[in-house]
């Protein structure tokens, strides 16, 4: 092939027809008349100018590969077209874009380091009204709910979390009672603040209206509610399996309690809503920990002197049982031999009892005298010393070291939990006494990898047991709750459902259906 820049003059090239010689040039070669004349001279037709760029299209159309005699049928019927004409160029279509990521890198308004943008003077000027002091607390809490619903990005977990802390803390969640529709004659007469406040799905119901008034049966706590909802509700609630979306859930709740302050929705709760953040900020560390160490307590030793003395690790262990051979090694997974549970409590004895303690122990004169069901809170964490540590370096073969954890110790308190209903001890007995006087500080002992997951103020409800020697053993843990953990009257009303008045009808029927039926009397 010819190179185009031969067949062009300088003065004559146009990048708009560059390539037109080339195929001018390749159709005379290729076009022929039926009764083998020379090739067809297309010069006049095929002038190349910017006038007429339509003949390079036609030329592109002539070099097809093949037999030529194949489509001379079809050149001929071309001769007669009217070429003179101007065609319409046909622009190429643009590609529509894809509409389906739009909006997914706009933030949420949950994000870490999120603060929300300056306010507009305009805007100022509007939240000052809309949360004048003048202004009830419920009229104030309910537009900042509904306006901070509009300004966030809620997925349906984060949905479901703020929801629930919302009824929690008595807020109504859903459409209106009675409200029914908005016909367009109220949509007319009502204007944008008006409409928002009749389609809100967030609200205070009726008998709670006066909150935060004198004479009022209900108080505003922000701290109290936060407390209560972030120790009881969401463990029982949300099943988070990492520290990670615990953190989301926390961040859920402070992300709330930033946009009351920056909005100065209601600066007479103001101390109460910073300490809620400060609930929060405790909660990210202890919320994980206390589900942690609830899967995991009382640990090896306890676990231990429970199997051997009778408590509820004994005979747990099926792992030495024939059949046990086919369930593999699910059957050695829950308790512990007798024989490696041995070992572990000697060897904690060891450690940290005096010789007396030990000489019983090695003799077998160890038994439970004292046991009680009681709560206690964690007061100081005390990590095995240099000593500790050697005794177990030496005495612990280093086949097992991995199952003899370093024992340390935590110092407890009394602690009783406010939920509970008080145990009646009048006719208390049995084959073990109670540990009815623990107005003192007490020591209990579990290993150094537990108390990583413990801190000062967990609180524990556990079953203690007390050996004649005098040392304390827990032997077995139903519950760990933060530091922060309180009660209020919100638990009594969790799936409450407001009364409504009986229809007589109805109440006639359970009347009869209560009446005793008639006996007749014997003659």
């Amino acid at each position: 092939m010819i190179p185009i820049s031969s067949l062009l003059n300088e003065e004559e090239y146009s990048p708009a027809v560059a390539s037109a010689p080339s195929l001018q040039n390749m159709a005379q070669q290729a076009l022929t008349n039926s009764e083998g004349e020379s090739p067809v001279n297309t010069q006049n037709d095929v002038e190349v100018t910017s006038g007429s760029p339509q003949r390079s299209v036609e030329l592109q159309s002539d070099t097809r590969a093949g037999d030529p005699s194949q489509y001379e049928e079809e050149d001929a019927d071309r001769e007669g077209e009217d070429t003179s004409a101007p065609r319409t160029e046909v622009a190429l279509k643009k590609k529509k874009r894809s509409k389906g990521g739009k909006g997914k890198n706009k933030p949420t308004g949950f994000e870490e380091y999120y603060v929300d943008a300056p306010i507009t003077p305009e805007e100022s000027k509007e939240e000052e009204d809309l949360y004048s002091p003048s202004r009830t607390f419920v009229e104030r809490i309910e537009t900042c709910i509904q306006r901070y619903k509009a300004r966030r990005k809620f997925d349906s977990e984060r949905k479901d979390i703020f929801d629930k802390w919302m009824s929690y803390g008595g807020i109504i969640t859903g459409p209106k009672a009675f409200g029914g529709g908005l016909d367009a004659n109220t949509l007319d007469s009502k204007d944008a603040e008006e409409i928002a406040t009749l389609t809100a799905t967030d609200y205070v119901g009726g008998d709670k209206y006066r909150v935060g008034q004198e004479g009022s049966a209900f108080v505003v706590d922000f701290e109290a509610v936060v407390k209560a909802f972030l120790a009881s509700r969401v463990p029982l609630n949300f099943d988070f399996h990492t520290l990670k979306m615990n953190q989301a859930c926390v961040a859920i709740i402070r992300n709330f309690l930033n946009y009351l302050i920056y909005h100065n929705v209601c600066p007479e709760f103001n101390d109460q809503i910073y300490a809620a953040r400060h609930i929060c900020e405790r909660a990210d560390k202890e919320l994980f920990a206390t589900k942690e160490a609830s899967s995991r307590l009382p640990g090896p030793f306890n676990a231990a002197c429970s199997t051997l003395f009778g408590g509820y690790y004994k005979n747990l262990y099926s792992g030495d049982q024939d059949w046990a051979e086919e369930l593999g090694e699910i059957a050695g997974s829950i308790g512990m031999s007798n024989r490696l549970a041995s070992k572990i409590a000697q060897a904690g004895f060891g450690a940290y009892g005096t010789r007396e303690i030990c000489e019983a122990a090695n003799q077998g004169k160890l038994r439970v005298i004292k046991s009680t069901r009681l709560g206690f809170e964690i007061s100081e964490l005390i990590y095995a010393d240099d000593e500790t540590r050697q005794y177990y370096q030496e005495h612990v073969p280093t086949q097992m070291s991995g199952t003899f954890q370093v024992l340390g110790k935590i110092k407890a308190k009394p602690w009783v939990n406010p939920d509970e209903p008080e145990d009646d001890r009048s006719d208390s007995g049995g084959e073990e006494g109670e540990i009815t006087q623990l107005d003192r500080e007490f020591e209990l002992w579990i290993e150094e990898d537990l108390l990583d997951l413990c801190f000062v103020g967990m609180k524990i409800e556990a079953e203690v047991k007390q050996f004649n020697c005098g040392v304390l053993y827990f032997d077995s843990v139903s519950a760990v709750r933060p530091s922060f953990f309180e009660s209020i009257p919100n638990e009594m009303l969790i799936g409450w459902v407001e009364p409504t008045e009986m229809k007589q009808s109805e109440a006639e029927r359970i009347e009869q259906a209560n009446e005793p039926a008639m006996e007749v009397e014997d003659d």
